[in-house]
């Protein structure tokens, strides 16, 4: 093996493995879960889980990301003491906000009628700054301490999910258990921030002016082009929960939420690992040979789901019973309506972005998530405004992104073919 390439597939390991346990961990407590919690339980973490997602894009206005890109390290820490500040003082703004918005949005309406605005701000300000010093821990190299905090944050949430759910049952416990482990997380976090920042020379953690606007100055584009387009992808992830918990009830949202989350944490997995793959053997491959790739690839991925897919959707209602309990049964129909989504989704977006990546056309990442976005939102608009049943409502957000990720792949097969074609004229003028 290329001893070059020995540390870089040793770091994705390592941070895939902390990933891999954790979801792992995850999944295997959820038929434990699933009988001590109901499906209002569950409605209420996922509109938690949808707030602080949500809100936590906002949180630094994704300047942090630009934490890697500059050659010194003092160039680094100013961009690392505005995201701190700026995490700081928007959290601050928070309460505020989520009072303000709990006016006219259910989700938000949630957490402040279980008094969960405190909890959900310390859990934002946590995470935001825990993902600040995830990428400054980046920089540095520093692996394993990334893939710790998956799997401590994992172990103590699903440990004290099952403790307190069996021995001090509170439909908080979900909430107060993950925001229990992220403030873990923080404190360990911290502890090696201060181990490698005193390594750093001529460093001092201070705080001027003159610095924050160089650092706006020369990254504007992070807050301006990354954050809207974060926005777009998380609005879009969580819009069931966001928007149609306004119309339908908690049971139900509760039934789509814990089924998604399910279904989901396995298919994140291996569609992020064949993502991966895919794009590094795309971008290696020799233009001509490209459009063949990408289209068979497709062919094969269908191939491989469909079988399962089909097989899955007979069974559902029986295995769903049987795995989480005769509660849970009514979420085997919104597994079925998602199904064929799914399988789009399994086919399509590993080879996402791959053309325009190759090609450095980035800009069009941005306009698909827009696009994303915009046909999910008109989905759920037409299910709310012919009021729908919940069922068929979630069919038609599912059959929106579905529509999306069949456009976005006819689009990247144009632009190979715009690409193959260019080659050929070029072999013609020469000849």
């Amino acid at each position: 093996m290329n001893k070059t390439k020995h540390p870089f597939i040793k770091n994705v390991l390592t941070l895939m493995s902390g990933t891999a346990f954790a979801q792992l961990l995850s999944i295997l407590a959820s038929p434990l879960l699933s009988r001590i919690f109901t499906p209002e339980d569950f409605a209420l973490q996922a509109s938690f889980v949808s707030v602080t997602s949500l809100c936590l894009v906002f949180c630094s206005g994704k300047i942090e990301q630009a934490i890697l890109l500059p050659e010194q390290n003092e160039d680094a820490n100013d961009i690392l003491r505005l995201s701190l500040w700026l995490c700081i003082i928007i959290c601050c703004l928070l309460p505020f906000f989520i009072k303000i918005t709990s006016l006219f949005n259910t989700a938000f309406e949630d957490l402040v009628n279980n008094k969960l605005i405190i909890l959900t701000t310390i859990f934002i300000l946590c995470s935001g700054i825990c993902e600040i010093l995830r990428v400054y821990f980046l920089r540095h190299k520093q692996f394993k301490a990334m893939s710790s905090r998956t799997v401590v944050s994992s172990i103590i949430t699903v440990s004290l999910n099952l403790l307190c759910g069996c021995l001090m049952y509170s439909k908080k416990v979900l909430i107060t258990s993950t925001t229990v482990a992220q403030i873990v997380v923080l404190f360990l976090f911290i502890i090696l921030f201060i181990k490698i920042y005193k390594k750093i020379e001529n460093c001092k953690f201070n705080f001027k002016l003159s610095n924050v606007k160089n650092v706006l100055k020369q990254y504007w584009q992070f807050p301006v082009f990354i954050m809207p387009g974060q926005v777009f992808n998380v609005f879009t992830t969580h819009i069931p929960v966001l928007l149609l918990s306004s119309y339908y009830s908690a049971t139900e949202i509760g039934y789509y939420a814990f089924i998604n989350k399910v279904i989901n944490v396995p298919f994140s997995v291996i569609i992020g690992s064949l993502t991966q793959v895919f794009l590094q053997k795309f971008i290696n491959t020799s233009k001509e040979q490209r459009l063949p790739l990408y289209l068979k690839t497709s062919f094969i991925l269908f191939g491989i789901i469909i079988i399962p897919a089909v097989i899955c959707v007979i069974i559902a209602p029986p295995l769903i019973r049987i795995v989480f309990g005769s509660i849970w049964e009514p979420s085997a129909t919104i597994a079925r309506v998602l199904a064929p989504m799914l399988v789009i989704r399994f086919a399509l977006t590993p080879m996402e972005g791959a053309a325009a990546t190759a090609q450095k056309k980035l800009w069009v990442s941005f306009s698909m998530q827009l696009l994303r976005f915009v046909s999910v939102l008109i989905a759920v608009i037409v299910s709310i405004k012919l009021r729908f049943s919940f069922d068929l409502a979630i069919f038609t957000y599912s059959m929106g992104l579905a529509l999306f990720y069949f456009a976005y792949y006819l689009w990247e097969i144009i632009l190979l073919k715009k690409e193959k074609s260019q080659i050929v004229d070029k072999e013609i003028t020469l000849e």
